[in-house]
């Protein structure tokens, strides 16, 4: 494989976004060598370790766009923390709703607030999951 060949989809861009420059080479020969995949895997287990011997600790981090309508949501997610951005409130709204109802316990978080002229939508509220419990029924 030679390296106009490579193509390297948007999950494993992530990944590759995170290393040093010294690393990204070793990464692309890996790439053309091992395959993408092998690559790839070799790189998070070489960042997990880093990680480790360094005790910093690991943040999952997630975002989503959900089209809901007419409207958007987007749901970021960082560790235990829930961030709700929509143009709809009533979106928002169900959405924590149906989180409650899957068995998720949550408490709002006002302390986090939206940088001004950051986004385009209008609401913006965060929770944090301070517990799970079995789901409930709304009847």
């Amino acid at each position: 494989m030679t390296l106009k060949d490579l193509v390297i989809c948007e999950d494993d861009f992530d990944v590759f976004i995170a290393l040093n420059p010294a690393e990204k080479i070793e990464f692309l020969w890996d790439a053309m060598r091992l395959g993408i995949d092998k690559s790839v895997n070799k790189q998070v287990a070489n960042l997990e370790k880093e990680y480790h011997d360094t005790g910093i600790k690991t943040v999952l981090m997630s975002v989503q766009d959900i089209t809901i309508g007419p409207y958007r949501l987007t749901v970021m997610t960082i560790d235990r923390l829930i961030v709700l951005n929509s143009d709809n409130l009533k979106v928002i709204r169900n959405f924590v709703r149906q989180m409650w109802n899957t068995g998720y316990i949550l408490e709002r978080r006002t302390d986090i607030r939206k940088a001004k002229n950051s986004d385009m939508m209008k609401y913006f509220i965060a929770y944090e999951i301070i517990g799970e419990a079995y789901p409930i029924s709304e009847n």
